[in-house]
């Protein structure tokens, strides 16, 4: 994880980029002729090659498929037009070697978001999941299931840190979800888009505690924990 870093946020920003330039899902060939553009191209084709050979799954890579949409309708695209156009043979070996690999990786991941982070939001209402949602016993505390700890429905208020991630790796997952007395998990629930607002919001803000509720969802992930585990989070009010 540590040297991928900052790779997905850059990557990312070479999505956000590109979309401005271009339509993801029609992409014209052409505009590799423009040296800017080109650049870009080749940025994110190499960062996607690095990121999905990495070993550790980093959730951090679901924000490719919540940030810029059309991520996999892009590089399809891109393998569809390669040959048609004039371009440096050079580069055009090195993608011909890559992009079934990278096709095969954002296909891994696209499964992974619809069944870890999309899939209990398909009810009747966005958080129908929450109809039946235990209540703790103070006020001044509230659960979250860890699947919800995704990125597209929980926000943090500060950035991570790259040893604290570390930290919290080597913690077990009973130590994790201990409520901490001195530095628990702190944040509040809101309503989102397709909630009905007689259950619980379904989007998160994570105010303290981020590094550990990214380690309990890595897990997830992972298949290491149940998405339905119950988090004990402090009421920021």
């Amino acid at each position: 994880m540590t040297e991928n870093f900052y790779l997905i946020e850059e990557t990312i920003h070479l999505m956000q980029i590109l979309k401005k330039n271009l339509r993801m899902n029609e992409f014209d060939m052409r505009l590799v002729h423009d040296p800017a553009v080109f650049s870009k191209i080749d940025s994110l084709i190499r960062n996607l090659d690095t990121l999905l050979t990495a070993k550790e799954r980093d959730p951090r890579m679901l924000k490719l498929f919540t940030e810029v949409d059309g991520l996999r309708e892009f590089v399809v695209s891109l393998k569809e037009i390669l040959g048609s156009v004039e371009v440096r043979q050079d580069w055009l070996a090195r993608i011909n070697n890559v992009i079934e690999h990278i096709i095969a990786g954002l296909d891994d991941w696209l499964i992974i978001a619809t069944e870890k982070m999309r899939a209990h939001q398909q009810g009747k209402f966005t958080n129908s999941y929450l109809e039946h949602l235990p209540l703790s016993n103070s006020a001044n505390y509230f659960y979250v299931y860890v699947k919800e700890l995704n990125p597209q429905q929980t926000r943090h208020v500060h950035p991570f840190n790259q040893e604290q991630l570390r930290r919290q790796q080597e913690r077990t997952t009973q130590d994790l979800l201990q409520q901490d007395p001195v530095d628990p998990v702190t944040g509040y629930r809101q309503y989102g888009q397709g909630d009905n607002q007689t259950f619980p919001g379904s989007q998160i803000r994570i105010t303290q505690g981020h590094h550990r509720t990214f380690e309990l969802y890595r897990r997830f992930i992972q298949g290491k924990l149940d998405g339905n585990t119950l988090l004990l989070v402090k009421r920021q009010f």
